[in-house]
């Protein structure tokens, strides 16, 4: 059952703000009692301490359309205002009781915004809410700087609101503002402001009542009821009777979202470091591979100067694949970058890390069978040099026993490239992952194409 209020409880709820007056994107400014109130007002040098946003809801309707946004000491989150209905002889008005009693107030809002369609308020509202809510109040420390007070008042000002900060704030947290919170909005509605450059995190609520510099206006007064000169009955419904307080669930909230956020943050900087080290591996294996090009164009060179083409053949035929290796590294470099860019899942989150998986298999596969290859053409080729130059004429005992002991050490090195050769062409040694998806195998193609191109463009074959 509803309850009508005594004279008693009427002034303690008060001040009313007309129901009808409220419109989505209007502002409300407040002066509370109490010394966060006066420590704001003081180092900010206005009249109020305090500033919050009515935002729209998500349906239409006399009792739901708007919802009060604010930033306090619990945290930024919803208020649900007690509303009243106040029944005279000439109809009935419905009012909030503004939070926090507090003792000076005022209405504001923007000229423009009443021609924006509800829709985009609401997208606007949305995009807050996804970055904003249940976040925790700003520490008040923050309040100094933007104030520009004189040298000796500024460093008065950060110890004082440091003492306060200590009991309030924990010192891993950012927060947010009540006016920071209020410009915030009008930023996501692309609506300006201030006739100045002014940032969110530097709006306090003085500038937001400076009529000079900020285009927000006082809608008419009678937006407030004077109970003072109420002649009637008041009474409060009873679904507002049975509502939750602020201070009993935002706290419970905004803790949820700080351990979340932390969670979150841990895990964005273990993929940080995990992208770095894998970046700083494929750029080694880049330079590895194209070193291993470098040489083997050497050989080539090498091979052909001694008239040996068959050999000079083979080495061009390894070091094209060397640097096809090459590319397909910076190809993976360049897609795991560009992954590492997006602070959450990229489009395609999930082919990217198929494709990955599958360039980084086939790269590991082929450099696997190619390498012991390139290996044992330059071992052969070596032996064949040093068998030419141990049966020249000029080479006398002691320079033939050096380069029987390095025909030795050839042999060797022979033998383990032919064994891990043998090893790598057995198919049970090729990596069977899950077969990937057709999306990934496309990318995955389009991928080896360009790395083959870029290579092919490298080597002079005009990138076919």
């Amino acid at each position: 059952m509803p309850r009508y209020l005594d004279q008693a409880s009427l002034k303690h709820h008060a001040p009313y703000l007309r129901w009808a007056a409220v419109q989505p994107g209007d502002v409300l400014l407040t002066r509370s009692i109490g010394l966060r109130a006066n420590l704001i007002t003081t180092v900010t040098k206005g009249q109020y301490s305090h500033a919050a946003i009515f935002v729209p809801t998500s349906f239409e309707g006399s009792a739901g359309s708007v919802a009060l946004l604010e930033a306090d000491g619990f945290g930024v989150g919803f208020t649900l205002p007690k509303h009243f209905h106040f029944c005279t002889e000439s109809g009935t008005t419905t009012a909030y009781s503004i939070p926090h009693s507090p003792e000076r107030f005022k209405l504001l809002r923007h000229p423009e915004i009443s021609a924006l369609p509800r829709k985009r308020l609401q997208e606007a509202a949305q995009r807050l809410f996804q970055h904003m809510l249940h976040r925790p109040y700003s520490k008040l420390q923050r309040l100094v700087k933007p104030a520009a007070l004189p040298d000796p008042i500024e460093r008065l000002a950060e110890e004082v609101l440091a003492i306060a900060d200590r009991f309030r704030a924990p010192k891993e947290v950012d927060g947010i503002f009540c006016s920071e919170l209020v410009a915030l909005y009008f930023r996501e509605l692309a609506l300006q402001l201030f006739t100045d450059e002014r940032a969110p995190p530097s709006t306090f609520p003085s500038h937001l009542d400076d009529i000079e510099s900020c285009l927000l206006r006082e809608v008419e007064p009678n937006a407030f009821l004077d109970v003072t000169t109420f002649r009637g009955q008041a009474l409060i419904p009873e679904v507002d009777l049975q509502c939750y307080e602020r201070d009993e669930l935002l706290p419970m909230l905004v803790a949820h979202r700080v351990r979340a956020d932390a969670t979150r943050a841990k895990v964005d900087n273990f993929h940080r470091n995990v992208v770095s080290v894998y970046c700083g591996q494929l750029e080694a294996t880049e330079r590895s591979f194209r070193q291993l090009y470098e040489s083997a164009t050497q050989h080539a060179l090498e091979a052909a100067g001694y008239g040996d083409y068959t050999y000079s053949k083979k080495f061009r035929s390894h070091a094209a694949s060397l640097l096809f290796f090459a590319q397909i590294s910076r190809e993976l470099l360049e897609m795991l970058k560009y992954i590492s860019n997006f602070p959450g899942v990229p489009p395609d989150g999930g082919s990217f890390v198929e494709v990955l998986v599958t360039l980084t298999n086939t790269l590991s596969v082929l450099s696997a069978r190619v390498l012991p290859r390139y290996e044992r053409s330059n071992a052969l080729f070596s032996l064949n040099l040093n068998r030419s130059m141990r049966h020249a004429p000029q080479c006398d005992h002691q320079k033939r026993k050096e380069l029987e002991k390095a025909r030795r050490a050839l042999i060797d090195q022979w033998q383990r490239a032919r064994e891990s050769n043998r090893e790598d062409s057995d198919p049970g040694n090729i990596v069977n992952s899950q077969q990937p998806s057709e999306d990934a195998m496309l990318m995955v193609r389009s991928l080896l194409q360009r790395a083959g191109s870029a290579a092919a463009a490298e080597l002079g074959l005009g990138g076919s």
